[in-house]
């Protein structure tokens, strides 16, 4: 996949963000790949650079990548990722099932 920052939001975007910028604004968005607003990453970004600089799904998207799972192992792992982050104990809804269980 290939990821482009822009210049002066610090923003990430992949080819989805891109594709869809490109329904919006038309050519606008070829035009600042072309002024150097939106660069082309060199690297691939890991999964917290694009929590913090993207889109959730775009994290999520990237963890499946990484460690070749589904959607919902990979979304439970950005999710357990955010929680770090934050550092707050935070309790999902699925959480009280599996103490539950045991």
């Amino acid at each position: 996949m290939v990821y482009y920052e822009n210049k002066y939001t610090n923003r990430i975007f992949d080819d989805n963000a891109l594709k869809f910028a490109k329904e919006v604004y038309g050519d606008q968005v070829d035009q600042d790949i072309e002024c150097g607003y939106l660069r082309k990453l060199d690297t691939e970004p890991d999964c917290v650079t694009l929590i913090r600089r993207a889109s959730f799904s775009t994290a999520v998207r990237r963890y499946m990548e990484l460690n070749n799972v589904g959607y919902k192992e990979a979304q439970a792992g950005v999710r357990k990722i955010v929680d770090t982050m934050s550092g707050t104990k935070k309790k999902h809804k699925h959480a009280k099932k599996n103490k539950e269980e045991k």
